[in-house]
């Protein structure tokens, strides 16, 4: 409820409670009559997060309000003839907790504060219905509470005029984001100081567009094309053809085609009587019916629409595909909550199912009387059987009078009795797709599956599908219509960015019909024309940066978090990027030469797109993690701590949805460093907007204090490229607001002068570490010996290393991958070298073992020699370098799997980091679940955010 809307609904409570008021005596009164409804109706607090009479050493608490398991905040009620104050003022005002003002309410805010006090909350209200006290109960700051101020609300009316206060100060978004401590703190004489200024070494119009030649500005056409074309958005038929294929993809059409061939199988042939279709009867089917309701599971991007599509027009046979009735009911259109969700969904399928019967036009009085023909018998028979008898065309008028309510009124019902004429008389089966439902609150979806319970009960024979994300199956697994309603489970894994873009390139491709080839004109699908006098040479060009090039195609795929439209939009990016000199490439690709594309170029293309340097108001991808705000000065390095945070707490929990931390935990943990909460809380928004960290209900887009987040594979990779990319780093330095004039300058200075590209990027980098260094030490002070802040201690050092080395032998001395991290010799210098599971990771492997022989490159830091980056270990190339992932053999326990999720774990014997096990695993031995405590023989393979198993030795199970 917005703030003009609850002002509306106060303003109708107090009139209706002024109106009765003299009959209000007691305390129960005022709480029933007033309290309850302005907490529910007007401060948006659920009736479930309000506790009455809650039971403390101290005595009973009128009401706690809680949100997320925790208690926001303690009402004390006392009866309306209890004086709170002194004072007759007329307006808001802010007294003295301690002083004289409110000696008339002492008791009420002694007792107040002792159940805060047991409650462990510093927010407290006394009210007698039309006088508000609100006051902070108990601090932090080392002032006394009888020091603080107390917000003072004489009567309703002040309540009224000051209303955006009052709600500001105890609505439920407002109160679980504190912001009563930022409105009491500016009574008491806090105020924010001014902004600081910032020194930028370059300004948003230096990084203006960088300069192309006319041959690279003559092809930005052609990638418009050619990316407009293989995102599909306006060809099905792409979309389709190039759909990824997968194990899972390939077992759930196979699934689904003999689901759908059996429920068809049940469907009694149409019977007619030799009057035609308007005097048939229509014959029921006796028999016992069954249809089937499918969940399908995927990630956004994995092409779950996509599959549909193609699985009702290219995949399932053509003689079941004739007889299914296909009815995809889109909610991306939908924008109301669940209170017009049932209409809505009625009217739609009412207008799919004319659109699919009828040709998208109106049924005739004839068809529509086929259809509820047991109503016309009834009435024949019955209620208006003289009217049938003596005037017929009377009766009809009466009878499309009747089907007109249905029509415009009854939606519902019309639905579901064309549903059935479909399944008995014209002998279809109805399909029903419910698309794009994950984008909505649990509720939301909640009701969207009753709906289609509803119809699969009042039908029998339906064939439902729900395409869902992996997330959304978790959150109603834990509460909601997934533990009242069975339903058959498949899950589609996103493709990997690399085996999208092949397919659609080879498309695109084979396409191609030459129209002219005097002028090297060419006319892709849709009717797209090609200007280049080689299309061979324009795909085979982005074969080699796509396709060969796994260091492009991975940060690709993580930056996009791995949504398919927006991967090809990110694509385009760097194809069109003066940094790349694709003009360049093509000509060397059709002279026969050998491509060679740099990875500083790469990433620099990738980060600036069109600009000479990077800027963030024109990256949707790309977010500096070293900018600071100038009116909440802290750490440059704080929103890197953060998702530094998040990824440990990713690595060290089995299941995924613990991979979550409240912000109210993250806030903790930064404060114990010296970092604010509402200075994290900034931060956290951040990085939530721009996707680098995922909300768990992901129709949550603000950061309140008990929503849950989780890094996104897009934060995973701005933590690596911030850790090991010196081309990020070097272009944040030029772009980032920075605090010292002197750094900024010296920045500026250094990007200017006449250094070799390698050793300009490299200084511009030491000198903006060093000084993110330095501030990081003003603002945060890590605590020295505890487990939970081992990797923010090695951050700094990780950022800051000096001298680096390539190519460098070494061998594994020990590595721990539950503590993320182990060391090497050196074997020249015979020194120990610090290596983290990140850069393990980064090369496709989750572990190292002792003994194995690795090359790679090692840099200097203030502690200590690390790993950088690793070439081989043990003779094994490469991930990037290579067409498939390493794999590896390892003895396992079974310690955890759900067959009803679908998923479970193993713990390697050897100490390495937990094996997932998805039940497509299992599912290639023809098993549904396995016992816990088992000891397996496992294939382990590398994939986004650790080991999965994807195949067991048969006899060891």
């Amino acid at each position: 409820m917005d703030l003009d809307s609850s002002r509306d609904r106060f303003e109708e409570i107090k009139t209706e409670f002024e109106t009765s008021s003299e009959t209000a005596r007691t305390e129960e009164d005022v709480r029933f009559r007033l309290i309850n409804r302005l907490v529910t109706e007007v401060l948006g607090w659920d009736f479930n997060e309000v506790q009455t009479e809650e039971p403390n050493e101290s005595g009973f608490s009128d009401y706690l309000l809680q949100s997320d398991g925790r208690t926001r905040a303690v009402i004390e009620v006392k009866r309306t003839s209890h004086r709170m104050t002194q004072s007759k003022a007329k307006s808001l005002s802010f007294l003295k907790v301690g002083g004289s003002g409110l000696d008339a309410a002492r008791a009420g805010l002694n007792q107040a504060a002792s159940y805060c006090f047991q409650e462990g909350v510093d927010f407290a209200v006394v009210t007698n219905g039309t006088t508000w006290i609100l006051f902070r109960a108990s601090r932090t700051d080392g002032k006394r509470p009888s020091e603080g101020q107390a917000a003072v609300f004489n009567n309703l009316n002040v309540v009224l005029e000051n209303f955006q206060v009052f709600y500001e100060l105890l609505g439920r978004e407002h109160l679980t984001n504190r912001v009563y401590r930022a409105i009491l703190d500016e009574q008491e004489g806090f105020k924010l100081l001014p902004k600081e200024e910032l020194h930028f070494p370059y300004g948003a119009s230096a990084a203006s567009a960088g300069s192309k030649s006319d041959h690279g500005r003559d092809l930005d056409d052609v990638f418009d094309s050619f990316f407009s074309t293989i995102s599909g958005e306006n060809d099905n038929t792409l979309l389709m053809k190039c759909f990824v294929e997968s194990k899972e993809s390939q077992h759930a059409e196979k699934v689904l085609a003999r689901i759908t061939n059996e429920v068809l199988e049940q469907l009694e042939p149409m019977e007619s009587s030799a009057g035609g279709q308007l005097a048939s009867e229509i014959h029921r089917a006796a028999a016992a019916q069954r249809g089937e309701k499918i969940l399908l599971i995927g990630n956004k991007g994995s092409g779950k629409s996509t599959f549909i599509d193609r699985f009702f027009e290219m995949t399932l046979d053509e003689s079941m595909r004739r007889r299914c009735l296909v009815l995809k009911l889109d909610l991306a259109g939908y924008e109301a909550g669940t209170s017009a969700l049932a209409d809505w969904l009625d009217r739609n399928l009412q207008a799919q199912i004319d659109k699919q019967l009828y040709n998208d036009k109106p049924p005739s009085f004839d068809e529509l009387q086929g259809v509820f023909h047991s109503i016309y018998q009834r009435w024949s028979v019955g209620p208006h059987k003289h009217l049938y008898e003596t005037d017929l065309t009377a009766f009809k008028v009466k009878f499309g009078e009747h089907l007109e309510d249905i029509i415009d009124k009854r939606p519902h019902e019309y639905c579901v009795s064309q549903l059935k004429n479909a399944i008995a008389s014209r002998h279809r089966l109805p399909c029903i797709v419910f698309d794009n439902t994950d984008q909505f609150p649990s509720e939301v979806q909640q009701a969207v599956f009753q709906y289609a319970n509803a119809l699969y009960e009042q039908t029998k024979v339906c064939f439902l599908i729900v395409p869902i994300t992996d997330q959304t199956v978790w959150q109603l697994s834990k509460s909601g219509p997934l533990q009242s309603y069975q339903a058959k489970s498949f899950f589609l894994p996103v493709p990997s960015t690399k085996d999208v873009l092949r397919k659609r390139i080879q498309f695109i491709a084979s396409e191609v019909d030459e129209t002219d080839t005097q002028s090297g004109r060419y006319s892709l699908p849709n009717g797209i024309q090609v200007a280049l006098d080689d299309l061979r040479a324009f795909a085979g060009t982005l074969e080699e940066v796509f396709l060969n090039n796994e260091f492009v195609a991975r940060r690709i795929g993580y930056l996009a978090n791995f949504d398919i439209r927006r991967s090809l939009e990110l694509s385009k990016r760097l194809m069109t990027s003066p940094h790349i000199g694709i003009d360049d490439l093509i000509r060397t690709f059709l002279s026969g030469g050998n491509l060679d594309v740099k990875s500083d170029a790469l990433s620099t293309a990738l980060i600036c797109g069109q600009n000479k340097m990077f800027r963030l108001d024109q990256s949707d991808f790309v977010l500096d993690l070293f900018e600071i705000d100038s009116s909440l000065i802290s750490s440059p390095l704080l929103r890197l701590r953060i998702l530094i945070l998040l990824l440990d707490k990713q690595r060290s929990v089995h299941d995924p949805l613990e991979s979550f931390l409240t912000c109210s935990e993250i806030e903790q943990y930064f404060e114990v460093i010296g970092v604010s909460a509402q200075i994290t809380r900034s931060n956290i928004q951040t990085l939530l907007n721009s996707r680098l960290v995922e909300p768990y209900n992901p129709t949550e887009g603000q950061v309140v204090a008990g929503q849950s987040v989780s890094i996104s594979t897009s934060g995973e990779m701005h933590a690596e490229l911030a850790l090991h990319d010196s081309a990020y780093v070097s272009q944040m330095a030029l772009v980032t607001p920075i605090r010292d004039h002197v750094v900024a300058t010296e920045i500026k200075s250094v990007n200017e002068g006449k250094l070799p590209n390698y050793r300009r990027s490299n200084e511009i980098r030491a000198k903006f570490l060093d000084y993110c260094a330095k501030q990081d030490a003003v603002f945060c002070k890590i605590p020295e010996r505890n487990d939970n802040y081992a990797n923010q201690r090695s951050l700094v050092d990780e950022l800051q290393v000096r001298t680096t080395k390539t190519d460098v032998a070494a061998s594994v001395k020990w590595f721990n991958p539950r503590e993320g991290y182990g060391f090497v010799t050196l074997d020249q210098q015979n020194r120990d070298a610090f290596l983290s599971l990140t850069v393990v990771e980064q090369f496709g492997l989750g572990r190292v073992y002792e003994k194995q022989n690795l090359i790679c490159t090692v840099a200097e830091s203030a502690r200590g020699w690390q790993v950088t980056e690793l070439t081989s270990v043990d003779d094994i190339v490469l991930v990037e370098q290579t067409k498939e992932p390493v794999k590896e053999l390892v003895l396992a326990k079974v310690t955890f799997y759900n067959s009803i999720k679908g998923y479970g774990f193993l713990e390697p014997e050897d100490g390495g980091r937990d094996i997932l096990l998805p039940r497509r695993t299992l599912a290639q031995l023809g098993l549904n679940n396995i016992e816990e405590g088992r000891t397996v023989l496992v294939e382990t393979e590398m994939q986004i955010k650790g080991p999965v198993a994807v195949g067991i030795e048969a006899d060891s199970t």
